[in-house]
Parts: C-alpha cells; structure tokens; sequence
C-alpha cells in the first residue's frame, strides 16, 4: 500500500463516519425546508466538524499545490481553488 493511499483513506475514512453520523440525524430531523431552523448539539457538532474537516483538507491540497501557499481566511481559500482548482468551483457530486 502506497502512502498516499493511506493519506487519503484517512480523509475518506473520516468522512464516512461523518456521513454516518448525518444519517442518524436525518432518523430524527427530517432534511425538508420547514426544518432549516431546527438546531441542536448534534447539528452543531456536525457542521464544526465538517467544516474543520474541509480546514484540513484543503491546507493538504495546497501543499500539494504549492508548499508556500498558507491562506488563514475563506476568501483567500476560495482565491487559491480558483487560481489553482478553477474545475473544483463547478464540481457536483
């Protein structure tokens, strides 16, 4: 097994105990737009740790890119993808 396989079974490996986690939720909150301003714990746990989760990644991905890049703030995330990833900006699924 290569390292970069292991480096990126860890992300994966996270995610679906992410993703896991959301559909134990969705058991209890139905996901429809009379329920967007439902809030919980649970909720809140999920959103903090997918978007740290997207933190880790995407520092992982610019140094990859380019090991000088160090972008602190969202807005100089999004220069980086599209300066670097412009294809990752109109990704689905």
């Amino acid at each position: 097994m290569s390292e970069d396989y292991d480096f990126s079974m860890i992300y994966w490996n996270y995610f679906c105990a992410l993703e896991e986690d959301l559909k134990k939720v969705s058991r209890y909150i139905e996901f429809t737009e009379d329920n967007l301003n439902t809030h919980s714990i649970e909720l809140t746990h999920l959103l903090l740790s997918s978007c740290s989760e997207i933190d880790v990644i995407l520092k992982e991905i610019y140094n990859i890119l380019d090991k000088k890049l160090k972008p602190t703030k969202i807005n100089e995330y999004r220069k980086v993808i599209i300066n670097y990833l412009p294809e990752l900006i109109n990704e689905k699924n």
